[in-house]
This record gives structure tokens, C-alpha cells and sequence, in this order.
């Protein structure tokens, strides 16, 4: 949640909104939701049940997270395809999921990550305290409270695949590069934060 309102607060935020929502041709409050939702599932797989004794370091968490998006956004329609190359909003959001850490450690494809099952409502209660703006956004958090497990779709390996085929003046590499700045950055704050409360 607190990485929700941090990318909500950036001023950056709405311009970047508008920006998707005209290269889709969706409503801004839609892109606001998909950013939100993007800043939400981002470290769900934190929460996976592979991180039980976890305190620090949470390994490939974003295949777990991918899998978790996919899955979300597939039940709520926002899905139009699963290349990953494809330039759909839904594979943008996905793309940003899986790569969120992409630019700070190199990516490791392990055929055996992914998949999510939750070891505690982590997540639910992110989700449930989330407030759409749009009916599309509201299918999007109902779906999130309801998930507990998703099967391994192997997304994270699939993006990995995909990136290096996606052209660099695509709307799909550009829309995923500026929602996944704003990601890190909002990210980075509230780890920063969070570290200088720690003693």
C-alpha cells in the first residue's frame, strides 16, 4: 500500500496515466487503476509460501508477482494477449510486474519459479483497502481478494523471453518503461523510508 501512494502522490503520475490511457485508447482513470494495481501486485510474491522463514531476501519474488498479475488481470478481461510482445495494456502491466527489479540485478530465468500460493492475507488486505476508480478496477481488486493460489504460468521466463524481441520504439517497451520508472521510484522511496525506521 504504501508504494500505491507513493507512485499516487508523484507528480509524474497522472501525465504518465494520460500518456498510457491515450496510446491504448482507455480512459485515464483506467490507466490510474492499471498503474495502481501494477504498484499493488509488484512484491505480492513476497508473500508466497517459498518465503516462510524469509526476513531480508525474497528470491525471484517477481515470478511469483507475474504469475499473480497475469493471472488477476486474465480473470478481469485486461488481458488481450500473452505474447508479451504484444501492444496491449495488459502486457504492460505485467511487464512492469516482472521487472521491477530488472535494472538493479541481472535476471535469472529459473524455469522452476513461479506459481503463488499465500502463506498469510498480506495481500488481501492491500487489495481490500484499495479504492478503484473505474468498474474495470474494481473487477481487478475483486479478483485480488479472492486469490490465494494461481498455477505456474511462467510469465517472468516469458517476458525475459519477449524483451529482446520488442522493438525499441514500440508504445508496448515505451508505456512499460515509464510505468516501471515510476514503480522504482516509488519503490525506492519507501524502502529507503522504511530502512531509516529500522534500528
Amino acid at each position: 500500500m504504501e508504494v500505491m501512494e507513493e507512485l499516487r502522490r508523484d507528480s509524474a503520475f497522472e501525465p504518465i496515466a494520460n500518456k498510457v490511457a491515450k496510446v491504448y485508447g482507455i480512459k485515464p482513470e483506467l490507466a490510474m487503476d492499471l498503474l495502481e494495481f501494477a504498484a499493488l501486485a509488484h512484491d505480492v510474491g513476497k508473500v508466497d509460501v517459498a518465503y516462510k522463514n524469509a526476513v531480508k531476501y525474497f528470491p525471484l519474488h517477481e515470478a511469483r508477482s507475474a504469475d499473480f498479475a497475469y493471472y488477476v488481470l486474465t480473470r478481469a478481461g485486461l488481458m488481450g494477449t500473452n505474447s508479451f510482445e504484444a501492444e496491449d495494456v495488459g502486457n504492460a502491466v505485467v511487464i512492469v510486474v516482472a521487472l521491477h527489479h530488472y535494472s538493479h540485478k541481472t535476471p535469472r530465468v529459473d524455469a522452476t519459479a513461479g506459481g503463488f500460493k499465500a502463506r498469510c492475507d498480506a495481500h488481501i488486505e492491500a487489495f481490500s483497502s484499495w479504492t478503484p476508480r473505474t468498474a474495470e478496477g474494481d473487477t481487478l481488486k475483486s479478483y485480488a481478494v479472492q486469490t490465494r493460489n494461481v498455477g505456474r504460468y511462467g510469465v517472468y521466463t516469458a517476458v525475459l523471453k519477449a524483451i529482446h524481441g520488442i522493438n525499441n520504439k514500440t508504445k508496448l517497451r515505451a508505456s512499460a518503461a515509464a510505468i516501471l520508472g515510476l514503480l522504482n521510484k516509488a519503490d525506492g522511496a519507501v524502502a529507503s523510508r522504511n530502512r531509516r525506521r529500522t534500528p
